[in-house]
């Protein structure tokens, strides 16, 4: 059984050293898999985390960035999965990307913010960005796997769509570890579930 997380939410003092706690009560309950709704930093004091604007950092509302490797270590010691939220489809309110290089976006928006640059002029640094980001999920938080928010927001008409090759990158960062890898598509493109060495996003499943 999959359980959705919003760790702000989950406990009263809302931390991940809280939500540790009940890790034994969530595996009485029968879940298997802890779906961890996107953590990295955005602006304000409350979120649901689709506006994140560090990618990289873990929200400093919930604790430190070992106490969230902790978190996930304790979760797979009661036999339980994480997977992380993670969001490419826009940069939240407040970010500064473009301060660095207006190569980070296209001129037109999509339904939640400026669209990104995936397959323009510049774009091979952008798209290094998520792929490495992705990857550091993984590797430096042991999480299980990835939930993709909202892939037909991401316009790419590359050789290799972006999807593919943080999958990709992710399966090679996990090693002989079996990962979780889901994108959400409204579309429903059945790109989604074909294989990603032949041309196409992903190989598992839609996720309605």
């Amino acid at each position: 059984m999959v359980y959705e997380l919003h760790v702000g939410i989950f406990t009263p003092e809302g931390t991940w050293t809280a939500a540790r706690q009940r890790l034994q009560h969530l595996r009485n309950l029968g879940v298997t898999v802890i779906e961890m709704m996107p953590v990295n930093e955005f602006l304000g004091s409350f979120g649901w985390g689709y506006d994140g604007v560090l990618l990289f950092a873990p929200t400093r509302l919930y604790g430190t960035p070992d106490d969230l490797r902790s978190f996930v270590d304790a979760a797979h010691a009661v036999g339980i999965g994480v997977i992380l939220d993670v969001v490419y489809n826009h940069f939240g309110p407040g970010d500064r990307f473009d301060r660095f290089a207006a190569s980070y976006f296209k001129g037109e928006r999509n339904e939640w913010g400026r669209s990104l640059n995936l397959d323009g002029d510049g774009c091979d640094a952008v798209r290094t960005y998520f792929i490495c980001n992705a990857v550091c999920w993984i590797e430096e938080f042991h999480f299980d796997g990835l939930r993709i928010d909202a892939t037909q927001a991401l316009e790419d008409k590359s050789e290799k769509h972006i999807v593919a090759e943080i999958a990709n990158a992710c399966r090679r960062a996990a090693g002989v570890k079996k990962l979780y890898l889901l994108a959400e598509n409204e579309p429903q493109d059945a790109n989604l579930v074909r294989d990603t060495e032949r041309g196409a996003w992903h190989e598992r499943r839609l996720e309605w």
